[in-house]
């Protein structure tokens, strides 16, 4: 079970009284330039694998002088620097930088005279880049879905502030990726090349882009979420909603077959099977358009990742917990409920708060789509 960038001793420190601290600052010129101290009022990081950006944090701070207040400009490369940890009963301060954002917006409250900051990962910069904006490919063709997103990131952030992305990919995918011709948007591509593989693509908050495997079946827990005495578990919550939920998936892909207004079109479909097979509990019917080029087999493909997701999403767990802060998104957590079986969950979002607790969502390991 593993703590890292943590000492072990925090395991233990969890349940007992103990300090957090965090701190931040900010950067000018994309972290080159001139440093700003940023004393922290009050916070709310979230980490959601459903949204883009996947990291998003909020700062509230007292509002500096305007020569300060006119560097944090969110139109220029400023990066926000976030780091948190515990202080141990050694009196070790225990504190590790956990994220490195692009600021998005500045907030000035008066007469409150607070300055409140939002900061973004690195997806951001490619929604910058030209959203909604077409472009040609020629004939270019790859080969891997994995390269696609690879080149696909590598061109949009190219010359910019994010220029020379780290992008770690775990994939072994072998897949060819149909030539995109007239896809809608950079990230329409990168979402659509990755759904063929069932990967996730993003950046943890550290400036790192990763394309991995979605996760669907439990790991080795890197944290314990209890009630008792020596557990951290405040609230829980449980819900099963089937407004959230489908077990049929049909997309239409459509696209301009030539430089000509020709039009061609295709569909993906997939079904579940088994005790929700739609012949047995009827069709819960999730529909998707893609304004892009593809074959059958990806959008079959592609049909069969969005089920999948989908029906990972019926069951859902609300936890409040003591904050673990090296809790991220598709870790596997160990959760004992007052009553029930203990189980083991993948963490969807976990939000920290400046309390010193966090609010997890965790969806149930999943098999039902081969």
């Amino acid at each position: 079970m593993s703590l890292a960038p943590f000492a072990p001793e925090v395991r233990e420190l969890l349940s007992q009284p103990h300090d957090q601290l965090v701190s931040a600052v900010a950067v000018t010129n994309n972290g080159t330039g001139t440093s700003i101290e940023l004393p922290v009022e009050d916070f709310d990081v979230e980490l959601d694998e459903n949204r883009v950006p996947r990291v998003t944090l909020s700062i509230v701070t007292p509002v500096p002088d305007q020569a300060t207040l006119d560097l944090l400009d969110p139109r220029k490369p400023v990066r926000v620097r976030f780091s948190a940890g515990y202080r141990l009963p050694s009196g070790v301060e225990d504190v590790h930088q956990l994220f490195d954002l692009q600021l998005r917006a500045r907030t000035v409250d008066r007469p409150a005279g607070t300055l409140t900051l939002l900061a973004q990962g690195a997806e951001g910069a490619l929604l910058d880049a030209s959203p909604d904006l077409p472009f040609y490919d020629g004939d270019t063709t790859w080969d891997s879905a994995t390269a696609a997103i690879k080149a696909t990131i590598t061109s949009r952030l190219a010359g910019g502030p994010f220029a020379g992305p780290t992008i770690i990919a775990t994939t072994s995918d072998t897949t060819p990726f149909t030539a995109v011709t007239f896809p809608t948007d950079y990230w329409t591509r990168i979402v659509d090349a990755a759904d063929s593989i069932d990967a996730s693509v993003y950046d943890a908050g550290d400036r790192i882009f990763r394309i991995a495997p979605r996760r669907y079946l439990a790991a080795e827990s890197t944290h314990d979420l209890r009630v008792g005495a020596n557990g951290t578990l405040l609230t829980s919550r449980t819900g099963v909603d089937r407004d959230d939920w489908a077990n049929a998936v049909t997309l239409l892909y459509r696209w301009e077959a030539t430089s000509t207004t020709t039009a061609d079109r295709l569909w993906g479909q997939a079904y579940a099977t088994g005790d929700y097979d739609p012949a047995l509990v009827g069709y819960v019917q999730l529909v998707d358009i893609r304004e892009r080029k593809t074959t059958p087999a990806t959008a079959d493909a592609v049909a069969r990742t969005l089920l999948r997701r989908a029906m990972s999403r019926a069951k859902t767990f609300e936890l409040q917990a003591v904050s673990a802060w090296w809790l991220r998104p598709e870790d596997t957590v160990t959760v004992q409920l007052p009553e029930g079986p203990q189980e083991r969950h993948l963490v969807a979002r976990v939000r920290f708060t400046s309390n010193g607790t966090m609010q997890v969502k965790t969806r149930l390991p999943d098999t039902s789509v081969s």
